[in-house]
């Protein structure tokens, strides 16, 4: 309730919450408490504000019709009970308790809730960053870069003079290559491998075309994405939803 609302009665003057532990705590009679004084009383109050606060209302009701229903318990006839257990269940004042107990747990976790909200406030959270796709491009785009890589790759004697040699080695198959670039991401921090990285010290032309297929499959299969800033710029590669 609000600090400064406050009820005057014959008996009692202060808060409402107060009232109900005095009563709860069998220090005032709940014969001697005029619930329709209350309620006049409050809204009296309730007129006299310039901002409704439907919180307040809410708080007031619960604890008046509370009231009214242990009154209206206690001025009613009821059955003698046939055991103490009956006692108990059917004692007003035992009601009361529980309830205030309940309530006061609850008006608990609302201040904290308020504390949490008030402390949010104060927090500053870096804005999402949105991830950076294909530049604008088309397949003639990305295979005259591979083109390009292709030709890199193979300018070196050394890497010209093995081609003979190719026929001979082991050829590593698509399905390879895509584990093994899968494998290469997965170990690096962050995980993002250049294409021109993937055909480093390569001496076959056929190991480019497999390595270039391979993330094409990785790429079309959703198990990684790739970027390029600008046109024939670097591709690079990175982990997908897959």
């Amino acid at each position: 309730m609000k600090a400064n609302y406050a009820l005057k009665l014959d008996v009692f003057e202060g808060p409402l919450d107060l009232l109900l532990r005095l009563i709860e705590a069998q220090e005032l009679d709940i014969y001697h408490v005029s619930v329709a004084e209350v309620t006049d009383q409050y809204l009296a109050f309730w007129e006299s504000l310039d901002i409704k606060d439907l919180d307040t209302a809410s708080e007031f009701m619960v604890m008046a019709a509370t009231l009214l229903l242990l009154k209206a318990r206690m001025l009613l006839p009821h059955p003698v009970p046939a055991s103490e257990a009956e006692t108990q269940e059917t004692d007003p004042s035992r009601e009361l308790a529980l309830m205030l107990a309940d309530y006061r747990q609850i008006k608990i976790l609302a201040q904290y809730l308020q504390q949490l909200e008030a402390g949010h406030g104060r927090v500053y959270h870096r804005p999402a960053v949105h991830e950076r796709g294909l530049a604008p491009g088309d397949l003639k785009d990305l295979l005259a870069a591979w083109t390009r890589m292709v030709e890199a790759a193979g300018r070196a004697g050394e890497q010209r003079r093995a081609l003979a040699r190719t026929v001979a080695r082991r050829r590593v198959t698509v399905m390879q290559r895509m584990a093994e670039i899968r494998r290469t991401l997965r170990r690096r921090s962050p995980a993002v491998a250049c294409f021109t990285e993937l055909v480093a010290g390569t001496t076959s032309r056929a190991d480019i075309v497999v390595t270039f297929l391979a993330v094409l499959e990785l790429c079309r299969l959703g198990y990684v994405h790739l970027e390029q800033e600008e046109t024939f710029g670097e591709i690079k590669i990175l982990p997908g939803e897959g």
